[in-house]
């Protein structure tokens, strides 16, 4: 990133970390009822099991007395099993010797789930947010950060990945920024070219165009609330420039009008992101200089909160659709959040957990069926090639087994597509080999094949 821009952008937990840092596990997720803690800190040592000698002990009849333990490797952490009666878990693959842990990496022990996480201080702020925002552990501090750009009196700019609910924060900016003033949303990628950008935006004055009348633009009709400009990256850059003016002077005026204030916050929306080479930017470097810039996460930088995020779209869909999301919550269990925490959502995230939410909901309300069968058809369906799901419905170790037993076949066809996942993938299934991208990354790297 560009080092004039990194001044001005809240990362959603940078902004909150003070002093050494503190790493930790998060639970993920438990069994209801397991431990009222969310979160602990690995200092010397760690222990985690279902008796009292163990430092995090948990009501899980599934995890050992003394069932792992955790401690602090260089820069990262080292997690052995204590010789466990169901063993330790690591991104889907059972632990046989002590491990490093990546940031990140999910750990499962019994029914329990735990993140890895490098600063347990980062997720300490003092607010509050709807579970569909972020989640648990995200949540406050994501609305933390929004709050800090809603005080600057800037306008804003949204970088995620689709589908991480970067609308959903705008809505939230608005409320706070202006809860009686209007809120207007635009996506960028609907205009067809310059002129017709600036005439929506800016409006067009009296008489400026033959055949073509007074109107107002979307500045004007946001004006005292929020207008949200979403894909930015798709706006011709003259009409950037343009919104660079009013940014700055917020001075409006339609094409071919007068010039006059206007009081409207603008928050900025993109998918793509911000590079530290200006030629090579979708968005004019001028124009982010003078936002106010806020990361929303992806779900693979928050992966801790999957397993609620789900829970949370399961209740929404219920809601819309009708069905009963307790019946539902029911079936669900570890190998399913497990399932779930290790999938690959890049550019789905959030918005692809509520569709598998409420397909699940469909099966069950408009195909009459039981709940555990809906949910083993949705899951095997959507996530079908995760080690987790393959394990569950066919014992310990089949998942890996699958792509153990075609080791040669998946190396060969990851080779010759000249190290291209998307095409491994594609000429695997061709042959008659279901695959999955994330999980031919995650068994090439583990054979030391891909980096």
């Amino acid at each position: 990133m560009n080092p004039t821009l990194k001044t001005r952008t809240a990362s959603v937990e940078s902004a909150f970390a003070v002093g050494d840092p503190t790493p930790g596990l998060l639970l993920a997720w438990s069994p209801p009822g397991a431990t009222p803690t969310d979160r602990a800190r690995v200092g010397e040592e760690l222990t985690i099991g279902r008796s009292s000698r163990a430092t995090w002990s948990l009501d899980d009849d599934l995890m050992s007395s003394v069932h792992l333990k955790v401690r602090p490797f260089g820069e990262s952490l080292l997690v052995q099993d204590e010789g466990s009666r169901n063993g330790t878990w690591v991104d889907g693959e059972r632990l046989a010797e002590p491990r490093t842990l990546s940031w990140g990496a999910l750990v499962r022990a019994g029914q329990c789930l735990f993140v890895a996480h490098p600063d347990l201080q980062r997720l300490e702020a003092p607010a509050s947010a709807p579970a569909e925002m972020a989640g648990p552990f995200f949540a406050p501090v994501l609305v933390r950060t929004l709050e800090i750009a809603a005080r600057t009196e800037k306008h804003v700019l949204l970088v995620g990945e689709s589908g991480t609910g970067k609308e959903l924060c705008a809505r939230w900016l608005a409320r706070r920024i202006s809860p009686d003033g209007p809120f207007v949303s635009h996506n960028c990628a609907r205009f067809t070219s310059a002129d017709e950008a600036e005439a929506t935006l800016f409006g067009v004055g009296k008489a400026v165009f033959s055949g073509v009348g007074e109107r107002a633009g979307l500045l004007e009709e946001a004006e005292g609330g929020v207008l949200l400009l979403d894909e930015l990256h798709a706006l011709p850059r003259r009409v950037q420039q343009s919104l660079l003016r009013f940014a700055e002077d917020g001075r409006h005026a339609r094409i071919g009008g007068a010039q006059r204030a206007l009081a409207v916050r603008i928050v900025f929306a993109t998918n793509v992101p911000i590079t530290a080479e200006p030629s090579d930017e979708a968005i004019a470097s001028d124009l982010v200089a003078r936002l106010f810039m806020v990361e929303v996460p992806s779900l693979a930088q928050r992966r801790a909160d999957v397993p609620a995020l789900f829970v949370s779209a399961l209740d929404r869909a219920a809601r819309a659709q009708g069905f009963d999301a307790a019946t539902i919550r029911a079936v669900l269990k570890a190998d399913h959040f497990e399932a779930l925490c290790l999938a690959d959502w890049t550019d789905r995230n959030v918005r692809a957990l509520e569709n598998l939410a409420a397909e699940v909901g469909s099966w069950c309300l408009e195909r009459g069926m039981e709940p555990r069968e809906a949910v083993r058809r949705v899951f095997g369906d959507r996530l079908g090639q995760s080690p987790v799901v393959l394990r569950a419905d066919r014992g310990p170790g089949a998942g890996a087994s699958h792509y153990e037993a075609n080791r040669e076949q998946i190396v060969t066809a990851y080779q010759a597509a000249g190290g291209n996942l998307t095409r491994a993938e594609r000429d695997l299934k061709a042959a008659g080999l279901k695959v999955n991208r994330r999980w031919l990354a995650e068994f090439l790297r583990r054979w030391g094949v891909r980096a």
